[in-house]
């Protein structure tokens, strides 16, 4: 049985809150509107701070999930920790094709932060990797942004995915995985699952 990503949310159902980081032009956008319409939609820099609600469906339990797509002006820099607070876990999006170093600088530095200011959110790391031939594995991820034997990944749930945000090939997949991630936590005693919506 496969999960389905649909608008309607319907009364009492439990909520996870996600916050999309990561790289420029990476297409966490895109990925958003893959998650509420089901589909590939043109995007341009994003102003501000998007957020969408949707239903998700899933063989563990259908849920209501609240994706918050932050922009990269100085505003959002400054006030992003507003629209993270209470997060159940990062999607960290960056894309698997050529990127110069200072690329991926930014992006461990991004993750680092957003890591360290809550040690209970799930990390899903997403890798668009939409025309390359020789889309780069998950060690090589790993390593480009420094995660190996990170100390502010003790003890927290995270994994590696690749997706393609065109095609929306992965982009459940992900989902289901901070869903299951965040249930379990849940049950471990982690963030209360007392939110609905």
């Amino acid at each position: 049985m496969g999960s389905t990503i649909s608008s309607y949310i319907g009364p009492e159902k439990p909520k996870i809150k996600f916050y999309i980081g990561g790289m420029d032009e990476g297409g966490k956008t895109t990925l958003l509107y893959w998650y509420t319409m089901n589909k590939c939609v043109e995007t341009t820099h994003t102003v501000g701070f998007n957020k969408e609600t949707f239903g998700f469906e899933c063989p563990e339990g259908d849920v209501v999930c609240e994706g918050v797509d932050p922009g990269r002006g100085k505003m959002e820099r400054m006030t992003w920790k507003e629209h993270y607070e209470g997060s159940d876990a990062l999607i960290f999006v960056v894309h698997g094709g050529e990127c110069g170093h200072q690329k991926w600088a930014w992006c461990e530095e991004d993750l680092e932060m957003y890591m360290r200011y809550d040690n209970k959110a799930c990390l899903l790391v997403l890798v668009n990797t939409p025309t390359e031939k020789h889309p780069p594995t998950n060690d090589e991820i790993i390593d480009k942004l420094h995660m190996r034997n990170a100390p502010w990944l003790v003890n927290r749930q995270w994994i590696v995915m690749h997706c393609d945000v065109k095609t929306g090939v992965g982009v459940s997949e992900g989902l289901r995985w901070v869903v299951q991630s965040v249930q379990r936590q849940r049950m471990m005693g982690g963030r209360s699952a007392s939110a609905y919506i």
